[in-house]
Order: structure tokens, then C-alpha cells, then sequence
């Protein structure tokens, strides 16, 4: 048998171990190298940053805006840190821009930030008006904008697909501005804003907003920005009812509007300014080169509030800011007291992070050409949801910013805060509010009103009241006076139931001043004292008509047979008629054509007018008034017509002067009353009606006076024997009369003589002369045989002279 000799295994495996060995050898150099060749990339990889370029456009060179924007750019430029620092692989500059605050200037300068510096994104400009052409422009290189213009317009994503706002949009300050409003207690405001796309915004969601929360807009006013003329405007406010003025303007528009409002006189203790956060720059648009003009600027924003997104926040981000600022600009100013500028600041940093997204998703060389066709949503991604020195920064759906609003107001050239309101509706007060009058307290947005209508609250119209009721009793207590001594010749003679008029009339008119006072109500308070006060007008003077109508006709007819008999039934009547005629005009007015008070507009005053509540009857009220007022003034015209043709009249009392007298103070009194009467003039608040009150009351105890109150005084003063002092008898017949009756002949101790003459020292007055009555007596009877004098005699012969009242001698035997 053979026997094999069989490989050691030991043999075996050295062979076995050096293979392996060689190979290991090899795969350690190959990895080797690999981790050289990895490293040697990832350093050359981290060697090559990225840098993106954003245009920062801004208003640089606007006169008015330059010097706020100039600190927006040095804000922005100090976002660099931060925005460097959130990813290694990708740097930001910014291109910077002057857009001369103009749509083209605007357009120009992103078109020169594209093709020169290849620009992947904008910020800017400020104005929505201006901000929206430039993003609609930007959209053809794929340009993804951050501003914090908030336009309603720039929400609809079909014209504006990559558009971010960094501030809350436009309707939410108009809603905002409308929750602050009902929280200072004002139901009652104006609005002015601007017609350029922000002010429509802002404008158009205040109005919408106040009609929801019971708010009501007096006056809503529009302007062209810009515009230099603003009287119209400030007009309409002075007349508005409301004192609070809520309005949209930039800081030039502001500047104009507000010394248009200092000349209206409604900048003051009672008027309270709020505005959106576009008044913010107000100071830089301010020349200081012109201190008196900067002075009345200054004071003119005194207490002014305006709302301004929350643009600071107590966290690292603000801290780290503020830092850069004070080291590059010096300590002292808070940056949160740059206007816009902590917007423009987290806009930056929205914009960083919404590129570094679209980088990292789409890559870079995408993002240069302009091409990368990216969504909103993609950008959000990484713009949305981080805190910035305003806050959490957080959008919706569609780019815009959620956030709360702070309240600010003008102390000095500063802006203090003063509370913040918030998007649930809330407001918290942080610190007291300063308004105009350095008070805390609201103004009211309808201040008390003085009342220009009579109510017993007034002293002049409880003075006014107590002396018609003064005058009221005087009037009752003489003509029961009168009464009293009716059956007394000389009252007989004037004709009682004639003075009972005249009294009965001066009452009712008296009466009718009471009635006008207090808060009128209902068609009652229109026609029933107007309507009352005619018929005692129309009682005094028709029945001073048929008086002087009786006059009349005994002394100037051509034959005294002709004169007609008028007695008290007659005067009754015509007193009847006249207020008959007056009552059916009254009763067509009421009837066909009422009228209602109604509250008069006016700031100062509150006052009421009497309206015709019908078309038809405002037509008609000329008409009506003036046939009223033509129909008392006929009747007044034929009192004065006959008092002035029978003045000459002989009488005791000369009744006939007296009444041409009054009538003559009735039409001065009624110049000066009616006006006051018919014409509304607030701004004297009730001096109208003291006026008018003051010329009823004096034309009423005139007239009463004359014709009344004379003869129960001259009663009063002789015991009731009815002569009036210094008075003569009503005829001569009468002072005839009286001369035989109380003359005593001195016979000197005879039985009589015949043709013995005694002159009488008993006159008989005339408007010219006097006479003595001498009498010849009968020696033996005593009797007088004998009476001449010179006496008045009518003259109606002839037709070359007038009819008139001469002196003649008369004889009587």
C-alpha cells in the first residue's frame, strides 16, 4: 500500500497569509487616497462660498423721505452679520439703490441691479404705489421681493406670486385703527385718506371695520397725494359734528394737512389726530432752515397717535442690532425709534433664509439664471417662522406678515409708546396716552354743545320769562282795573270793550313766548306759537284799525252826515274776520304743508329748524310765509296808514297819536325780530332769540302802554274821577261845556249888566293854538247870552285845496 505525503497546513497557510497580506496592503492605499482626494474636495468645497446679491431700492434722494430712508439703509446693511452667519456656504451683499421715490426711477434702478450685479432678490421701495409696479416689473427675471408695503392689491398672488410682506397689510391697520378708535370711546369720527392704492387700502378697511363696530363716519375725505391745497378738506372738518379726525397721508401730505387744519382752527384741547404708521416719518419731511415755520409744524403734531406695526422685541436678535448700531453710529438712539427701519431689517433676514432655500432646493446656478419657477410656498419655507428684532415673523398662506400693531404719539419730536393693540381685537395700555392738551383723557368725539334754543336751564331766558310774566300781570290787573271803572265816561268814551282787545291781544302774544321754550316736539312746536302769536298780533291791530277807521271817518270824510256808525259789534266783527282769515292760512299750512323740527348741524350748537317734512311742502313754504307775513303786515300798514291821517285828531288821551305811535314801534320791533326769527345763525347760539324775545316784549308794553296802561294809570292817579291830567275834553262843544258849567260871573255886588264880558281861563287845545272861550251875560238872569271864541273847523269846500281842520272864530247867541 502507498502512503501519500499530505501539505502541512502550516505550509499551506503561509502561502495563503501573503496573499492577503499584499491585498490589504493595495485596498489601504486606495482608501487612503480616496480620504486624501474627499478631504483635499471638502476643503476645496468649504473654500467656496456663495454670494448672493439682493437690491436694497429705497427713496434715498426724496426731499422729504431721504433722511428717514438714509438711516432704513444704514439699518439694513447692519442685518449682513446675521444673515451671513445662517449659512456657511452662501454670503449676501447688498446692491444698493436710489429710486427717487418715482415709479420709473423705481423700475429703472431694480432693471440696473439685474443686468449689472445679477441681482436674485429686492427689498423695497416704500410707497405701495410705487412698490407695486416695481414688484409687477420684477416679475419677468423671477425677482423675489420683500417690503413692507402692504396694499391690499400685493395679497392677490396672481399678479404678485413672489411677493413677502415684512409688514402686516393695509386692511389689518384700517381694522386695527378702527379697534383703537372704539377704545378710546369715539363713536363718531372723520376720515381722510389718500386715492393712491395705500390710502384706498387703509381707507376703504377703516370704513368697512367702523360700520361693524358702531363707529359713524361723519365725513370721508379723499385727496391726491401730493397736492398742496388742502382748504377744502380742512373745511369739511371744521363743519364736521365729529372732532376726531382719522386719516392716511405721508409725511409731506401730513405736513400739508395739518397746518391747513391749524388755520381751520381744529387743532386744539377738543380734537383728537390718529393716523397709520405713514405718519411716522413726519419730522423728516420738516425744513428746520425755517424756525418759526418748524416750530408751528412741531406743535401742529402735538398728541397726534398713529398705529405702527410692532417693530421691536425684547429678545437676542434686537439686542445683537442695537449693538452694531451704537458701535458704528454712536450710543444714544434707540433703533427702534428709526421709522421702518427694524422692518426693513427682518425683511433682510426673510429674504436670506427664502434664498438659501430655493438654493439648497433648486441649486444656485437656478437661482442666477432666473429660472428655478419656484412657488411662494417654496420661498415661505424658509422666509417664514423665525424671531427677527420685530417679533416672531410668521406669514400666512400668501406672504403675509401676521402681527400686532403699537400706538404711538407725538411728545415733542419724539414718538412714545403708549399701548398695543392686537390681532384678537384687544387692546393693552402700556403707557397713559398724551393728546393736544397734555391731558390723558380722550377727547370727545361730540363735545357738549351749547344749546342756541331756549330752555328753562338758561338764566337770560328764565330773565326774559320772568318779565313777560311781570308784564303779563300788569296787563291782567289794568284791564280788570278798567273793568272796574267801565260804567266812568271817560272809559265809555274810549270804549272798553276796544281796550279789552288791545289787553286780550298783548296777552296771547305774551303767552306764545312761553311756548317756544324747552326741546320742541312734533308738528306743534312748528305752527302752534307761530300760529298763537298771530291771532294776538292780528287782535291788537285790527282792532286798532277800526279804531282809527272810526277816526277817520268822522273827521276826514266831506260830510260829517256820511260818517258811518261803527259801535262794538262792528269792531268785534272786523277783530274776527281778521283772525278768521289768519287761522285758515294756518290751517292750509298745517294741513296740506306740515312741518317738524329737526337737529341742525353744527359743531358748537345744538339747534332746531322747523322743515316742511314733504317736497311738496318745502315748495311751498316761501308761499305760505310771505302770504302770512304780507297779510300782518296790510294790517299793520292800514293802522299806520290811519293813525298818521288822524293824528291832528283833538281827543283827551289823543288816542290817534298814540296809535300811530305804536304802530310806528311794531314795524322797527318787527324789522329786527322777524329776521331773528327766520334766520338760522348758530355761531350767536341764542343771541337770535334774546333778540327777538327782547323786541316782543318792548313792542307789546308799548303798545299796551299807549293805548291801555295810560288811561287805567291816569285813572289811578285822579281816584278814578276819570280826568286825565292836563287833558281837555274830547270836542269843543265840550269845553263849552265845561266853561258854563263851572264858570261863577262876578257881579260886583249888582244884580248883573248887560253886556258885561268875562273871559274864561278854560282852553281848548289844538295841535297849534288855544283860545278863551268869552261869554256875555244877561244883567238881569244872569244868563249868558253870548259865547265866542276861536275853535277847529273843517274845511270841505272847494276842490283846489285839500280837506283839512282850521281855526275859526265862533259865535254862539
Amino acid at each position: 500500500m502507498t502512503r501519500q505525503t499530505r501539505r502541512g497546513p502550516q505550509d499551506g497557510r503561509w502561502r495563503h497569509s501573503s496573499d492577503v497580506a499584499h491585498r490589504s496592503a493595495t485596498t489601504t492605499a486606495v482608501i487612503a487616497a480616496l480620504v486624501v482626494v474627499a478631504l483635499v474636495s471638502a476643503i476645496q468645497l468649504a473654500s467656496a462660498v456663495t454670494t448672493l446679491p439682493i437690491a436694497l431700492i429705497l427713496p434715498l434722494s426724496d426731499a422729504a423721505l431721504g433722511p428717514g430712508f438714509r438711516a432704513v439703509r444704514n439699518v439694513t446693511h447692519l442685518a449682513l452679520p446675521s444673515m451671513n452667519a445662517l449659512d456657511s456656504r452662501y454670503n449676501f451683499t447688498f446692491v444698493t439703490q436710489d429710486s427717487g421715490h418715482t415709479r420709473s426711477g423705481t423700475i429703472a434702478a431694480m432693471v440696473k441691479a439685474v443686468t449689472q450685479n445679477n441681482t436674485v432678490g429686492m427689498i423695497g421701495e416704500y410707497s405701495s404705489s410705487i412698490t407695486i409696479p416695481l414688484s409687477l416689473a420684477g416679475a419677468q427675471y423671477q425677482m423675489w421681493h420683500c417690503a413692507p408695503s402692504s396694499s391690499s392689491d400685493l395679497s392677490n398672488k396672481v399678479e404678485f406670486p413672489r411677493y413677502l410682506r415684512a409688514w402686516p397689510p393695509d386692511p389689518q391697520q384700517g381694522l386695527r385703527m378702527a379697534t383703537l378708535a372704539l377704545a378710546m370711546g369715539w363713536r363718531s369720527v372723520n376720515v381722510v385718506y389718500g386715492t393712491d392704492a395705500y390710502g384706498q387700502s387703509i381707507g376703504n378697511a377703516f370704513l368697512e371695520s367702523a360700520a361693524q363696530l358702531g363707529i359713524t363716519v361723519e365725513t370721508s375725505l379723499v385727496f391726491q397725494p401730493g397736492t398742496k391745497d388742502m382748504s377744502a378738506i380742512g373745511a369739511a372738518l371744521k363743519a364736521s359734528a365729529s372732532n376726531i379726525v382719522v386719516f392716511q397721508a405721508f409725511a409731506g401730505d401730513s405736513v400739508t394737512l395739518l397746518r391747513e387744519a391749524r388755520k381751520q382752527g381744529i387743532i386744539g384741547d377738543h380734537y383728537a389726530w390718529l393716523s397709520s404708521e405713514s405718519v411716522a416719518l413726519y419730522f423728516t419731511a420738516l425744513d428746520p432752515s425755517d424756525p418759526v415755520q418748524y416750530a408751528q409744524d412741531v406743535s401742529n403734531a402735538q398728541g397726534l397717535h398713529y398705529i405702527f406695526a410692532q417693530h421691536s422685541a425684547n429678545n437676542a436678535e434686537y439686542a445683537a442690532l442695537q449693538a452694531r448700531y451704537s458701535a458704528a453710529y454712536g450710543p444714544g438712539t434707540d433703533v427702534a425709534s428709526l421709522a421702518m427701519a427694524t422692518h426693513y431689517y427682518d425683511c433682510a433676514l426673510a429674504m436670506a433664509r427664502g434664498l438659501i432655500q430655493l438654493a439648497n432646493q433648486y441649486g444656485t446656478a437656478a437661482l442666477f439664471a432666473h429660472n428655478t419657477n419656484a412657488t411662494l410656498q417654496d420661498f415661505l419655507a424658509g422666509a417664514s417662522g423665525f424671531n427677527g428684532v420685530t417679533g416672531w415673523f410668521v406669514t400666512d398662506s400668501i406672504g403675509d406678515r401676521l402681527g400686532d400693531f403699537d400706538v404711538y404719539y407725538f411728545d415733542g419730536t419724539a414718538a412714545k409708546l403708549t399701548s398695543t393693540v392686537y390681532t384678537n381685537g384687544t387692546v393693552n395700555t402700556i403707557n397713559p396716552p398724551k393728546f393736544y392738551s397734555g391731558s390723558s383723557t380722550p377727547p370727545l368725539d361730540r363735545p357738549a354743545k351749547a344749546l342756541a334754543y331756549p330752555t328753562w336751564s338758561d338764566a337770560g331766558v328764565v330773565v326774559l320769562a320772568v318779565i313777560r310774566a311781570i308784564l303779563l300781570g300788569l296787563v291782567a290787573t289794568a284791564i280788570g282795573y278798567l273793568y272796574l271803572k267801565r260804567d266812568i265816561k271817560i272809559v265809555k268814551n274810549l270804549s272798553f270793550p276796544f281796550l279789552a282787545v288791545i289787553a286780550f291781544g298783548s296777552i296771547v302774544v305774551l303767552v306764545s313766548e312761553f311756548l317756544i321754550v324747552g326741546t320742541p316736539v312734533g308738528q306743534w312746536a312748528c305752527h302752534g306759537p307761530g300760529w298763537i302769536l298771530a291771532i294776538g298780533f292780528e287782535l291788537v291791530m285790527a282792532g286798532l284799525a277800526v279804531k282809527t277807521y272810526r277816526v277817520w271817518s268822522i273827521f276826514d270824510n266831506k260830510y260829517l252826515s256820511v260818517s258811518k256808525r261803527i259801535d262794538n259789534t262792528y269792531l268785534m266783527g272786523v277783530v274776527a274776520v281778521a283772525v278768521l282769515v289768519q287761522s285758515i292760512i294756518f290751517a292750509v299750512w298745517v294741513g296740506a304743508f306740515p312741518m317738524a323740527p329737526r337737529v341742525v348741524p353744527n359743531k358748537q350748537y345744538l339747534l332746531y329748524e322747523c322743515a316742511p317734512i314733504t317736497a311738496r311742502g318745502i315748495a311751498a313754504l316761501p308761499v305760505l310765509l310771505g302770504v302770512s307775513l304780507g297779510y300782518n303786515g296790510l294790517l299793520l300798514l292800514i293802522v299806520a296808514y290811519f293813525g298818521y291821517k288822524t293824528r291832528n285828531v283833538m281827543s283827551a288821551f289823543r288816542e290817534t297819536v298814540w296809535i300811530l305811535y305804536s304802530a310806528q314801534n311794531v314795524v322797527l320791533a318787527s324789522v329786527v325780530a322777524i329776521p331773528c326769527a327766520l334766520m338760522m345763525v348758530a355761531d350767536w347760539g341764542l343771541g337770535t332769540y334774546y333778540v327777538r324775545a327782547a323786541m316782543v316784549i318792548y313792542a307789546v308794553a308799548f303798545v299796551f302802554y299807549a293805548l291801555v296802561g295810560r288811561v287805567a294809570w291816569t285813572l289811578l292817579g285822579t281816584n278814578g274821577s276819570g280826568s286825565p291830567d292836563g287833558g281837555g275834553k274830547s270836542m269843543a262843544v265840550s269845553v263849552m261845556a265845561s266853561a258854563i258849567k263851572t264858570f261863577k260871573p262876578d257881579m260886583g255886588g249888582k244884580k248883573g249888566s248887560m253886556g258885561t264880558e268875562a273871559t274864561l281861563g278854560v282852553s281848548a287845545k289844538t295841535d297849534s293854538s288855544s283860545g278863551a272861550v268869552t261869554a256875555t251875560l244877561d244883567r238881569e238872569s244872569g244868563k249868558v247870552m253870548h259865547m265866542h271864541g276861536v275853535y277847529p273847523v273843517k274845511r270841505t269846500a272847494g276842490t283846489w285845496f285839500p280837506t283839512a281842520w282850521q281855526m275859526h272864530a265862533m259865535h254862539l247867541h
